[in-house]
């Protein structure tokens, strides 16, 4: 992929990006504000449960697909790989689910501390199932470089979503309505990329001759996945074990927006780890310092502005997206924008990691985190609320990143312009100190604002070099006279 190309698919993922995290803004409002705080706490335990479950049945070979399929491009052994691997997490995600089926009263008991939420619990079971397995078909196209068809179905998903969550909702269907139009949300795009991916490279049974080298990658990594969780959710279940359901969804609707600046990442990753797997294999170690480099940078760019964005307008967009019952955590909004921030700069930087296929070490960062992580929440949430759990995720991902940035050192030093770093930390402060000071009030009025005031001072600052404004100003003016900017 050329350097255009990449920053191309880039672009059109971050525009996916924006679409999709609209939906979820969109998403929010609709379902707090008819469920209330209660049933909101309940799908969230249930959406926390999956994420949970979701590392186990995948086994991390979303990631094996991706190290040993970025390279190649025999028709026959991509089919191969690819349905062993689909077969495969089937298989474990069907018998966890029966399993899981099997002690659902104890789960719900636990989740709810109450088991009339059962049949919520065993019909959300199937969000596992065919979560899994849309994860491994989108995985395909994120591979092989086919942004359209990882982009349309993404948005087909999220939009999909939204309307079949409106309509189930003011059809009178509640909760049980917002759980089925999940399930469908996955169903659909799973059988439509899988028709396109058929159509693409046909269809065989697995031979599963490789299944052993895939998961010798891959199962080093799933704890990690298992203990990521515990940095980033395990909160929901000690919140509500301490302070009850209601607790829980308040605490979720403000980590909700606050971690949507760790969306910002999404689609730099989904190009770096594929492209940055085949560099590595052809020796072109100066690609590799180059792409992690200027991806550290865009994300950086917007997403420090972002996090402060977020902090200023916290009450404000919690009153917009929920109601009153949920105000009380706009103080989560900054600790979980923050910690977001520093999650997505491990995202990058755990590449390397990946490459290298020290998977093993991982294990050790996420584990470190995620154990000061439950020692601080059982500590302190019985004291202080549920801001400690946001206090205590943003150290977590704060020492998830030093761990992190140590070890890629080892390897790979990017090279980060910490001049660059100072102007839009000095560009996102001012920001935010003059939207505070303006106190517009209408929210998208102080957005758009906000956005102006930020790139202005990033102009004025000189922020980019002179090469960088050059290249990226004639790629563009390249890529619009030629009619394809977005082809």
């Amino acid at each position: 992929m050329s350097n255009q190309q990449f920053i191309k698919n880039v672009g059109i993922l971050g525009i996916t990006q924006i679409l999709i995290s609209l939906s979820s803004f969109l998403l929010l409002p609709i379902i707090t504000k008819t469920l209330g705080a209660f049933d909101y706490g309940i799908w969230s335990q249930i959406n926390v449960t999956v994420s949970l479950l979701m590392p186990l049945v995948l086994l991390a070979l979303s990631m094996a697909f991706v190290r040993f399929f970025s390279s190649k491009n025999n028709k026959d052994e991509i089919r191969d790989g690819f349905f062993s691997i689909l077969f495969f997490v089937a298989c474990v995600s069907i018998i966890t689910s029966f399993i899981l089926l099997i002690f659902s009263d104890k789960i719900s008991s636990f989740l709810f501390s109450d088991t009339s939420y059962t049949f919520f619990f065993n019909i959300s079971l199937s969000l596992i199932i065919f979560g899994a397995l849309n994860t491994i078909a989108l995985y395909y196209f994120r591979i092989y470089q086919q942004i359209w068809a990882f982009t349309g179905i993404s948005i087909f998903r999220s939009i999909g979503r939204i309307i079949l969550t409106i309509l189930f909702l003011y059809s009178g269907y509640g909760l049980l309505g917002v759980v089925i139009a999940a399930i469908l949300a996955e169903v659909m795009p799973f059988i439509f990329g899988l028709i396109s991916i058929i159509h693409q490279i046909g269809f065989s049974f697995p031979s599963f001759a490789h299944i052993r080298e895939y998961l010798r990658f891959s199962i080093p990594l799933t704890p990690n996945g298992l203990i990521y969780w515990i940095t980033d959710s395990s909160d929901r279940y000690l919140i509500g074990y301490f302070l009850g359901t209601i607790s829980v969804g308040i605490y979720s609707a403000s980590y909700g927006i606050g971690s949507l600046v760790f969306l910002l990442v999404a689609p730099l990753q989904m190009i770096l780890f594929p492209e940055l797997s085949k560099l590595y294999d052809l020796g072109d170690l100066s690609r590799v310092k180059l792409y992690l480099s200027y991806s550290l940078k865009f994300f950086l760019l917007v997403a420090l502005p972002a996090v402060v964005g977020l902090t200023v307008l916290s009450t404000s967009l919690l009153l917009l997206l929920t109601t009153t019952e949920f105000t009380s955590g706009y103080l989560i909004i900054p600790f979980v924008a923050l910690s977001a921030l520093f999650n997505g700069v491990v995202q990058i930087l755990s590449n390397i990691i990946f490459i290298f296929k020290e998977t093993k070490f991982t294990f050790y960062i996420t584990g470190v985190s995620a154990l000061f992580n439950i020692i601080i929440n059982i500590l302190l949430i019985p004291l202080i609320g549920f801001i400690a759990a946001a206090i205590s995720t943003l150290f977590s991902f704060i020492i998830m990143f030093i761990l992190c940035y140590q070890k890629t050192l080892k390897y790979i030093s990017v090279n980060l312009d910490f001049i660059f770093l100072l102007k839009i930390v000095f560009s996102s402060i001012l920001m935010g100190l003059i939207l505070y000071l303006l106190d517009i009030g209408n929210m998208y009025i102080s957005i758009i604002v906000g956005i102006f005031i930020y790139f202005l001072l990033i102009f004025l600052l000189r922020t980019f070099s002179k090469k960088e404004m050059s290249y990226f100003t004639s790629y563009l003016k390249s890529s619009i006279k030629g009619g394809n900017f977005f082809a």
